[in-house]
């Protein structure tokens, strides 16, 4: 097999680093550019227009992955893409395709994974995680995943308030109630989504897509 020309796209430097230490030991696979924005990405693309396959994050500043795959479709750019996240929803796995990706791969994905993901893009197919086959089916079909926990409207709302780093007063202003039942809400959601902490509810919230949900399900 030949070598293949891999150029990556995200903007968490210690992800690039874990990603490209994690396959340095891969046959014929090099990575031969990298960009932390969307912007750069488009750049990338532009000087090594003899890639094999781009893997490109969707959450980047400046211009996220899928504006910049929609850039490089206007380019003409031949370079296929695999998308990389953190988000295992249906939403994100259409918006994806719809954009141009050929590809979906979530961060969490093996070094096994990832090696036969790049092999198979590079070798012209596509490639979509289990997991994001998964998502795509459910929300086409307009049911939720048997591991997704249902969550009420009132949940999700609170959910979103703390990613979005607001206090618990700040939370109960917002929402017309008060810091106590913020509170109950939190301890349920805790316990509820089997994390330990609030960084476990933020982490929990991004990796499952839940803040791209529109809050309209009580």
């Amino acid at each position: 097999m030949d070598t293949i020309r891999v150029i990556l796209a995200d903007d968490h430097d210690l992800f690039v680093e874990g990603l490209t230490a994690l396959l340095q030991d891969a046959p014929h696979i090099h990575f031969v550019g990298t960009a932390s924005n969307g912007e750069e990405a488009v750049d990338l693309a532009s000087e090594h227009t003899n890639a094999d396959i781009f893997i490109m994050d969707l959450s980047m500043p400046k211009m996220d992955g899928i504006q910049a795959a929609r850039e490089l479709k206007k380019r003409k750019c031949r370079i296929p893409i695999l998308a990389l996240t953190q988000n295992d929803d249906g939403g994100s796995v259409s918006r994806a395709m719809k954009a141009g990706f050929v590809g979906y791969i979530l961060k969490t994905a093996s070094r096994d994974e990832f090696v036969e993901a790049i092999q198979t893009v590079a070798s012209g197919e596509q490639y979509f995680s289990d997991r994001a086959k998964d998502a795509l089916i459910f929300s086409m079909t307009g049911r939720e995943r048997p591991d997704k926990v249902a969550l009420t409207k009132r949940e999700k709302e609170i959910l979103k308030l703390i990613t979005a780093e607001l206090t618990t007063n700040e939370i109960a202003e917002t929402l017309f109630i008060s810091p106590y039942t913020v509170e109950t809400h939190r301890k349920n959601l805790i316990q509820k989504l089997g994390v330990r902490n609030l960084a476990g509810l933020v982490r929990y919230a991004v990796e499952h897509g839940l803040m791209d949900e529109e809050s309209d399900e009580g």
